[in-house]
């Protein structure tokens, strides 16, 4: 496991990040850009809405 407690990476728009069912291997911070979360619903690719949560913090700025 990395002793580094803050790694920055970039990721280019389309790139998958991570997928249900990974192994857990960090959180991430979106410094900025934005991430889409979706899910496989009778074999397509569904955007899930942004949680209620993170809805606060944009509209925080």
């Amino acid at each position: 496991m990395s002793q580094e407690l803050l790694v920055r990476e970039a990721f280019a728009v389309g790139q998958v990040i991570f997928k249900a069912g990974d192994p857990p291997r960090c959180a991430y911070i979106v410094q900025s850009g934005k991430v889409e979360i979706s899910t496989l619903h009778d074999g397509k690719d569904v955007v899930c809405p942004p949680s209620a949560p993170m809805r606060q913090i944009e509209g925080s700025r």
